[in-house]
């Protein structure tokens, strides 16, 4: 029962769709939690008594918009691992996202534009695109080394 319901997830967290929109669903839904969660009033937010206990949150937040930007933009890096450009479009939307989500908390009551979270949402977002890379090229390699035992294997009984 578990691997029925695992395998959509799995899916949806390391499947590179051809369908655009199953590529941007889950950047826009990790968007609007992350713009729900920033609207909400800073008295209503229940009290940690750990320092810097909100920048836990920015990061565990923001390293998997960094990841879904990622994978959103490796489709046009073509069946390949996610390089260079697509990397740098991925890192920069992230950022651009902390930034307006800063920005945004502003106008919240009780909360603060603060440069500190947005630091944190920048590297989150990083390391979630490097992630992302780490995770396509591996995925990529295994594949290839797959497919090449596959047609080898072929090959030696004489089957294509």
């Amino acid at each position: 029962m578990t691997t029925v319901f695992l395998h959509p997830v799995r899916h949806i967290i390391f499947g590179q769709p051809e369908n655009a929109i199953a590529r941007w669903v889950p950047v826009a839904v990790v968007v609007i939690v992350i713009f729900i969660l920033s609207s909400i009033p800073g008295d209503i937010y229940p009290r940690i008594d750990i320092p810097n206990a909100d920048k836990g949150m920015h990061a565990i937040l923001f390293l998997p918009l960094g990841w879904f930007f990622a994978r959103a933009f490796a489709a046009r890096a073509q069946k390949r691992a996610i390089v260079g450009r697509e990397a740098l479009t991925a890192m920069i939307a992230g950022i651009a996202y902390g930034a307006l989500d800063e920005i945004h908390q502003i106008w919240t009551p009780r909360r603060e534009c603060d440069v500190n979270d947005w630091l944190v949402d920048c590297a989150a977002v990083i390391i979630g695109v490097v992630l992302w890379q780490l995770y396509a090229w591996f995925a990529l390699r295994t594949h290839a080394a797959t497919a090449g035992k596959q047609n080898h294997a072929g090959a030696e009984t004489g089957q294509t």
